[in-house]
């Protein structure tokens, strides 16, 4: 029940108890039944209404267990909005505040998820969970999060930018991965979020924004309303861009595999290659595991090879990893192992790399990675 509806029903009841006590009824029973009620509609009802716990600065959760969230969450998160902010030309990220609400039924939600969306009315996210089979760890809130700086920062325009931005930044989805042929996107401009391809969507983004600059996406974005239709979202684009949108596509599909940015990774200083653990501890006490007890787990090494080490090597893993090359789209390269255990031969080319290794459950041990030359 929201806060209106509670302010409403106590302006009912108390009015009704006071005609009773003009009568000359006893009023003290009366009085102590609507204190209950008060207390009920205050604190019983909406276990979502009551701060459960911070994810770092910027983050209030409602109805989560701060105990079952990650000791590395905070500082993934924060690192993910102070670099998100950047991007969107905010002077500062210290003013967001995004509420989380957990809740039991998020079914009104038009997202792909099915398990929480963003809410422009009140700002706020609401989520049955925020991990699920198909997503990396943390990479819903990632998302949804993204959608709420965005909106303070720039506030709504059509599904396609708001969702494609989200995604490119948030990268939510395991699919996103530079592996894969850009497809076409003209047909998806004008759909609702439910219908989207938010990987393609994603990856168009970072194009636009890559190719063109961020000032001229901040001009569509904000040039376009919620519900603009497929001749106003066209014209829109010629506007800003000087040219047909299926110009924009042709220079898309030609170009360099789509990438996204990488502002959940490839952030620390990174390790010397040839003097990495090999070992990576995967618990959630530890302060660099991200996630949550009951979903996914995360964790991640980032590292330097150096000219003279890169070359074909055996890489073998006891558990779930990705190896992304970090850096600029043309540098950008990601490979997903999944299994229990991976082993197989990858070629490091000079430059940066982040492994995430994750895991599922509360897990408590420690994943080897081991690289071996050929």
């Amino acid at each position: 029940m929201n806060f209106l509806l509670k302010i409403m029903v106590v302006a009912l009841v108390f009015p009704v108890l006071l005609k009773v006590a003009s009568m000359g009824k006893p009023l003290w029973p009366l009085r102590d039944v609507a204190v209950v009620m008060v207390l009920l509609l205050f604190y019983g009802c909406d276990h979502e209404s009551t701060i459960s716990g911070e994810i770092g600065d910027y983050i209030t959760l409602y109805g989560y267990p701060e105990d079952d969230i990650c000791h590395g969450s905070a500082s993934h998160m924060d690192r993910f909005v102070e670099r998100l902010s950047l991007l969107l030309g905010m002077d500062s990220a210290e003013d967001i505040r995004v509420p989380v609400r957990f809740v039991d039924d998020v079914s009104w939600c038009n997202t792909t998820t099915r398990i929480a969306c963003y809410s422009p009315d009140d700002m706020s996210v609401y989520a049955e969970a925020l991990d699920s089979s198909g997503y990396r760890p943390m990479g819903v809130l990632r998302h949804e999060v993204a959608h709420a700086v965005i909106d303070q920062a720039w506030g709504r325009s059509i599904p396609f930018l708001e969702e494609g931005l989200a995604e490119a930044t948030g990268r939510a989805s395991l699919g996103i991965t530079s592996s894969v042929e850009n497809r076409e996107i003209l047909e998806q401009v004008d759909v609702d979020a439910g219908s989207l391809d938010y990987v393609e969507a994603a990856k168009f983004t970072y194009y636009l924004i890559d190719n063109f600059g961020i000032e001229k996406f901040k001009n569509l974005f904000q040039s376009l309303e919620r519900d603009s239709r497929i001749d106003e979202i066209l014209d829109g684009f010629y506007a800003v861009y000087g040219e047909p949108l299926e110009i924009l596509e042709q220079g898309y599909l030609s170009g360099h595999r789509g990438c996204t940015y990488q502002f959940d990774m490839c952030d620390s200083d990174p390790e010397i290659f040839s003097t990495r653990k090999p070992s990576v501890v995967v618990d959630c006490s530890d302060a660099q595991v991200f996630g949550f007890r009951d979903g996914f787990l995360g964790t991640q090494q980032t590292f330097q090879v150096a000219a003279y080490e890169a070359g074909e090597y055996r890489l073998r893993s006891t558990g779930v990893i990705s190896l992304t090359r970090c850096g600029r789209c043309t540098d950008h390269s990601q490979e997903i192992f999944s299994g229990f255990a991976s082993d197989a031969n990858v070629v490091l080319e000079p430059g940066v790399y982040t492994i995430e290794v994750t895991a599922q459950g509360e897990a408590n041990g420690v994943v080897e990675v081991d690289f071996s030359g050929n």
